[in-house]
């Protein structure tokens, strides 16, 4: 969602017996007076792969959800046990873990509702647990 130049908006779990897990992340446009916009793509299918797929991109990169921020893109993974993917390389990323657990570069451990802030860090490994792990990447410029 692109709130622009202004939106009205909730989150509603549509079950009144489960519980609901969700992410809200948001980045700042680098284009002022855009209109409010929606879209919504189902990734489950290439989440399977277990690498990391691209979901939104500012240069809408590999058929990505559309941002307002020309140099950003957000990638997901779902990696099975100890699999290992390479974090992309860009001045400013930020891996976040919604779910299980990863270390990077088998140094830096971090589990469910953890994140961390990598500036010029080159292209580090991320090794899921012996559970898997979900995650979340920002990689901006």
């Amino acid at each position: 969602m692109s709130a622009g130049t202004g939106v009205t908006h909730s989150e509603k779990n549509a079950s009144s017996v489960s519980p609901s897990h969700l992410v809200q992340m948001w980045v700042l446009p680098d284009t002022e007076g855009i209109e409010p916009s929606y879209e919504q793509r189902d990734y489950s299918e290439r989440l399977k792969s277990g690498e990391l797929v691209t979901v939104a991109s500012g240069s809408n990169a590999y058929g990505a959800i559309t941002i307002h921020q020309h140099d950003a893109e957000l990638l997901v993974g779902r990696l099975s046990p100890n699999h290992t993917v390479i974090v992309p390389e860009a001045t400013h990323v930020h891996v976040y873990i919604a779910r299980g657990g990863a270390s990077i570069d088998g140094v830096e451990t971090l589990l469910t509702g953890d994140a961390a802030r990598l500036t010029g860090a080159g292209t580090p490994s991320l090794t899921a647990d012996a559970l898997g792990a979900e995650i979340l990447i920002w990689a901006t410029a």
